[in-house]
């Protein structure tokens, strides 16, 4: 379970990172070569984020029923990570199809 709570962080760092370089990049040019691979790359991380924040969500509220303490924190934080990724994926999927990319 630590594995996977810390490759969850990881990609929550990564996907951040994506979009600041996104950012960053779109003064430039809109969307050259190298921004579509920052477009595919932001998609991956955060649909491997989204499956693996449920799955610990969903792990942690019934670990939470057995043991008690820092379960709702922990159910809270991987939530929020759900939401985060979720919103990304669902704001990519949208521009990809706005953009025909």
């Amino acid at each position: 379970m630590i594995l996977i709570e810390r490759t969850i962080v990881f990609l929550f760092q990564f996907s951040v990172l994506l979009l600041v370089l996104y950012a960053v990049g779109n003064f430039q040019e809109f969307l050259d070569q190298s921004q579509t691979y920052l477009v595919r790359g932001l998609t991956v991380s955060t649909a491997l984020g989204v499956v693996l924040s449920l799955y610990m969500t969903v792990y942690q509220l019934f670990a939470g029923f057995v043991v008690k303490g820092e379960a709702k924190v922990r159910v809270l934080l991987f939530m929020m990570l759900f939401l985060f990724n979720a919103a990304v994926l669902t704001a990519l999927q949208f521009f990809s199809a706005w953009f025909h990319l």
